[in-house]
């Protein structure tokens, strides 16, 4: 341990805010990588609704663009997660499962 008010100890002191930044910073991005997910989800449910209501070939394509953005931001989630070391998704599957392309 340093001696307070030496270089080692000021450098301690920094390399802990730092440390604390980069924690703060990972936990947002999570946070911002669950958040993509929600609303991609909920885009493809409105899509979903939307070509329910009445097919046709503009709400085919935007129910295929939706659950293809859908499927990209669970893939970021999911390596955001892995890259944390959360490999386990079973909890979450369901919740990620999509429909099938129109």
């Amino acid at each position: 341990m340093s001696q307070p008010g030496s270089a080692a100890s000021a450098l301690e002191s920094a390399h802990g805010r730092v440390a604390k930044e980069i924690l703060e910073e990972i936990g947002s991005a999570f946070a911002r990588a669950n958040e993509k997910v929600d609303v991609a989800l909920q885009a493809l449910e409105r899509a979903r609704a939307s070509l329910a209501a009445e097919r046709s070939a503009e709400r085919v394509a935007a129910f295929n663009k939706a659950r293809a953005c859908a499927a990209n931001a669970i893939w970021e989630l999911r390596v955001h997660r892995e890259a944390l070391g959360m490999v386990d998704h079973r909890q979450h599957e369901e919740g990620w499962k999509l429909p099938d392309p129109a």
